[in-house]
């Protein structure tokens, strides 16, 4: 009998770890998953900023400027006309010198040299392309960041520059291209997962040492009787 009864002593810690294990991985999937969730807000928000700002632009014709600085649409009794993409490129270059974000536009056919795509935005138009609502991917190296990819769709007020590109309505004529650093959550990411194994092993040692005290006892008291 006191055979019997040890024999299931090793059943018991593997269905301890077992409990462990999964419960580690739940935590660990939820952590990543809530990395991303922020991400994928911050970048959200920043994107509704730009578009919203390239929406009053274009609303309102473009915007005229006094001071000369290229590039402009044309010249007007010495005002000069900005594009809604002449103002979102002013603006990414903003923020590449004071931001913490980064942004810019990206098209197959550009019309602004600037806005050639990289290897990772010729990916997400293509992908967008194909009918994909957004692109994200997180790049560890040479830093760690988090890209956020969506489509630019041509309406009637984007034909009066792009007319001669060849575009129509509704096709996709870019993209905007968000870019966040994650290093900073990525590392806290680490931390909390170390963590988390730390006190898993502890758990499932503290359980297995319980369990083993209480099947001794147990069996002790039955060999007893």
């Amino acid at each position: 009998m006191r055979r019997n009864s040890y024999a299931a002593l090793p059943a018991l810690k593997f269905s301890i770890g077992l409990l462990v294990f999964a419960f580690l991985l739940f935590n660990i999937e939820r952590q990543v998953h809530f990395m991303f969730e922020n991400l994928l807000v911050k970048a959200e928000v920043l994107a509704q900023q730009v578009f919203l700002t390239r929406e009053w632009v274009t609303d309102y014709g473009g915007v005229w400027v006094s001071r000369d600085t290229p590039p402009y649409h044309r010249v007007e009794n010495n005002m000069y006309l900005k594009t809604p993409a002449m103002v979102t490129g002013e603006l990414a270059r903003y923020a590449d010198k004071y931001g913490r974000f980064a942004f810019g536009l990206a098209s197959r056919n550009p019309l602004n040299p600037d806005n050639t795509p990289d290897a990772l935005e010729l990916e997400a138009i293509s992908r967008l392309e194909q009918g994909e609502r957004l692109f994200t991917r997180l790049v560890l190296r040479p830093t760690t960041q988090f890209h956020y990819v969506v489509p630019l769709h041509t309406d009637e007020r984007c034909l009066e520059c792009h007319y001669q590109q060849g575009y129509a309505e509704g096709d996709l004529a870019g993209v905007l291209s968000v870019t966040i650093p994650a290093g900073t959550m990525l590392q806290q990411l680490y931390v909390v997962t170390a963590t988390n194994v730390v006190f898993a092993l502890v758990t499932f040692a503290l359980a297995t040492l319980l369990a083993s005290d209480w099947v001794k006892k147990s069996f002790y008291c039955r060999w007893q009787t």
